[in-house]
């Protein structure tokens, strides 16, 4: 059964990371996108509920958005990546997201979702 609330689409958005105390920082490009959250790779395996600050970059010329995620699962065996480092695949769930932002991912989501669909649409006549 399908628990999401939002649509996810691929995405490559630009994502600046850190735990949410911390000094380091870790810049990544998403998985996927959806308006309640995202999935990552990243090169530090989070605990659940570990709460991050997050600079999303949008592809809609317009500031890049700050928010507060949280990590809703992880894959516990890591990727190996093409620089050596081991990568988890992480389920960001969106804490504190505004209204406006929220609905430029919706938009995203929504014009990635038409231009994917849009020779399927035209089948019944």
């Amino acid at each position: 059964m399908e628990r999401r609330k939002y649509k996810r689409v691929s995405g490559r958005l630009r994502i600046v990371y850190k735990a949410v105390g911390e000094q380091a920082e870790g810049s990544v490009y998403s998985m996927d996108v959806s308006a309640g959250g995202f999935c990552l790779n990243l090169d530090r395996m989070f605990k659940e509920e570990t709460v991050l600050e997050l600079l999303v970059y949008m592809p809609d010329k317009e500031k890049p958005f700050f928010c507060l995620g949280k990590v809703a699962w992880r894959k516990p065996a890591g990727v190996k990546g093409k620089d050596g480092k081991i990568y988890y695949e992480t389920g960001m769930r969106f804490e504190n997201l505004d209204l406006k932002n929220r609905l430029r991912l919706i938009y995203y989501v929504h014009k990635k979702t038409v231009t994917k669909g849009s020779n399927e649409e035209k089948t019944d006549q």
